[in-house]
């Protein structure tokens, strides 16, 4: 069974590329709230998929209930193009959005001892997992021994999510609030970010929220404004 990871994982993943992602904090669109992804923005920017953060943007850190006005904002970007969440939880926590966001694909990456990277899909109830697209699927009834979650940013992931959804890379957006995760980890494969102010930041244990101080310090002295 893999070990239930969190924030730890996430710090003990990226501490040693630090001066590389320092350079890939910039998002394509600085934006308040998930509101201003809409039908409008799709269409500005001609959209053509939509990857989502969930924990401090589409709800408070591990919250269990999706808002009625989150939902009614993914029925609309639905209907326009494909989405999903990219996951950077630990296994119980990638369980719940499994089932509180049922009807989209959650996709979680990781590394295999093979060297390989495997793809985990919860979409509909079903739990799926693949070795590289999911044309020629190979799934496992569980997860494969000595299996490491992959912690964002991570570009091969994103890659393969957008492989599985099949979106035009070229106008795909990742949507998060988070500096060193989701906006390096868009930055990373090349696709464009739109980076959200995070939710009930005081929801958060209080060593991410000092994690969340020091990016946004970051970006400020590199960049200058930013949330």
């Amino acid at each position: 069974m893999l070990k239930t990871i969190g924030w730890v994982t996430t710090v003990r993943q990226a501490a040693p590329r630090f001066f590389e992602l320092v350079q890939l904090l910039k998002p394509t669109v600085h934006v308040a709230s998930i509101k201003s992804v809409d039908e409008a923005f799709l269409a500005t920017h001609a959209a053509s998929a939509i990857l989502w953060d969930v924990d401090g943007t589409l709800m408070p850190h591990h919250d269990r209930v999706v808002a009625s006005e989150v939902k009614a904002i993914l029925a609309a970007v639905g209907r326009r193009v494909p989405q999903a969440i990219v996951s950077n939880c630990n296994e119980e926590r990638l369980a719940e959005l499994g089932v509180l966001f049922a009807e989209l694909p959650v996709f979680q990456g990781y590394h295999l001892e093979t060297g390989d990277i495997a793809l985990r899909r919860l979409h509909e109830g079903r739990d799926e997992w693949s070795l590289g697209e999911f044309a020629g699927r190979r799934p496992f009834p569980a997860p494969p021994a000595g299996a490491l979650p992959i912690r964002k940013p991570n570009a091969d992931v994103i890659e393969r999510v957008i492989e599985a959804i099949g979106a035009d890379r070229e106008r795909v957006f990742m949507v998060g609030d988070q500096y060193f995760t989701d906006i390096a980890g868009a930055n990373l494969a090349g696709i464009r970010s739109v980076k959200v102010d995070t939710l009930s930041p005081a929801s958060f244990p209080l060593p991410v929220r000092g994690l969340q101080l020091l990016e946004r310090t970051v970006y400020r002295v590199l960049y200058g404004g930013g949330q």
